[in-house]
């Protein structure tokens, strides 16, 4: 921060002290705020910070003009995937954008990329009003990528946005395509919004009463938020739970299995030492006999619950927060057992000593599961058949 922007700041606090000190006359609460923004007045008087050093890449794509010859290559790395850089390197070619204060400017078009908009971040919004995402086919396909990208959808229709998905293959396979379903977004238009009304002026009175009321608010929204937590813990344990004891038996199994495959080769390349185990193994055993050891009895069953969609909750915004845990909760599951997947794929022999894991301790729907296919092998298999798959497609998939 430099020094003017530190001393508007301190200006600032202290008319929000004076505001909270004559609020707290009302509402005791304030004075606390108050202290907090003095403490911070004084500090900063007392110990001004030094401004941070800047990074100098970071600061290109801001200070950039259309006469620096690299100008794209400071925008560029801030596309997240191959089929983004693609998409902005033909938005770029066809509406002749030029960078100005870090966003594109061209032909009627105003292009801004890695835009923050909580919770979410927009690959690119136009005219500040249309989300363009690029959805790469391995995040996007699967019903539950589906779901949350219309609850993601909705959450910027609510708020005025007109939203334009584009699948990265119509990227890679016809940019052209891709940059024309952007003109017939723009000229369309943007969605109807509300109609702005101007507030009449408050006066001072009313506006410290508003200061204090802003204040109750936000201790009424973070006891709603407290209670938001605890519902969606509530609705989500059972599910957690579940998923964490799977992720421990899979983790084992996969383990174990590897283990087992190792000593098998160990054996297969030296006869001598499958000899010398088995006589290390017998005297281990007459040792437990004669000593009076008992054997290990096996271990009873591992129960693990099914994981379930949780019921609806009646408040619309946590059954939201509940859905939204639901969801990234089972993708991290596909994640797990598609690994466990890859690794069999890999390593045929895995296959029989996870399966013999498993069911020994009374996991075979555990088995079932990694026994499905994965979904990116399925995809991959149905671009290969359609003839549409190449270099650019595949590593968008992955």
């Amino acid at each position: 921060m430099n020094a003017k922007a530190q001393k508007k700041s301190i200006v600032i606090r202290v008319i929000l002290t004076l505001i909270c000190i004559a609020g707290g006359f009302v509402f005791p609460l304030l004075f606390l705020l108050a202290t907090f923004f003095a403490w911070t007045i004084y500090s900063d008087i007392v110990d001004p910070k030094p401004a941070p050093p800047v990074d100098a890449w970071y600061v290109r794509r801001w200070i950039a003009t259309s006469e620096d010859p690299d100008w794209k290559s400071y925008f560029l790395p801030y596309c997240e995937s191959p089929a983004e850089e693609a998409f902005l390197e033909a938005m770029i070619a066809d509406y002749k954008l030029l960078p100005r204060s870090g966003v594109l400017f061209g032909s009627g078009l105003e292009l801004n990329l890695q835009v923050e908009h909580k919770p979410y971040r927009l690959d690119f919004l136009a005219n500040g009003w249309l989300v363009i995402e690029i959805d790469g086919a391995a995040y996007h396909s699967s019903p539950e990528a589906v779901e949350r990208d219309g609850i993601r959808d909705k959450f910027f229709t609510d708020r005025g946005f007109s939203v334009l998905r584009i699948p990265a293959k119509v990227v890679f396979n016809t940019p052209k395509a891709a940059v024309e379903m952007v003109r017939a977004a723009v000229t369309k238009g943007k969605r109807p919004g509300a109609v702005m009304v101007r507030p009449t002026p408050m006066s001072v009175v009313q506006t410290l009463l508003n200061a204090a009321k802003s204040v109750d608010k936000f201790v009424t929204d973070l006891d709603a938020h407290a209670t938001k937590a605890t519902a969606v813990d509530h609705a989500l344990r059972s599910a957690r739970n579940s998923f964490a004891t799977e992720k421990i038996v899979v983790d084992a199994a996969m383990k174990t299995a590897q283990l087992s495959v190792d000593l098998e080769a160990r054996f297969a390349a030296d006869p001598n030492f499958r000899k010398r185990y088995d006589e290390v193994f017998a005297r281990i055993n007459a040792a437990g006999v004669r000593n009076n050891i008992p054997r290990p009895e096996r271990a009873d069953p591992i129960v693990i619950a099914p994981i379930t969609q949780p019921s609806p909750h009646q408040d619309l915004n946590v059954n939201q927060a509940i859905l939204l845990g639901y969801l990234a909760l089972t993708g991290e599951r596909s994640r797990l057992f598609d690994e466990a997947r890859r690794q069999i794929a890999n390593d045929p022999r895995l296959a029989p000593h996870v399966q013999s894991h498993l069911e020994g301790r009374g996991c075979q729907p555990t088995w079932e599961e990694i026994r499905k296919p994965c979904v990116g092998e399925e995809l991959r298999s149905y671009l290969r058949s359609r003839q549409i798959s190449g270099p650019s497609t595949e590593r968008d998939l992955t």
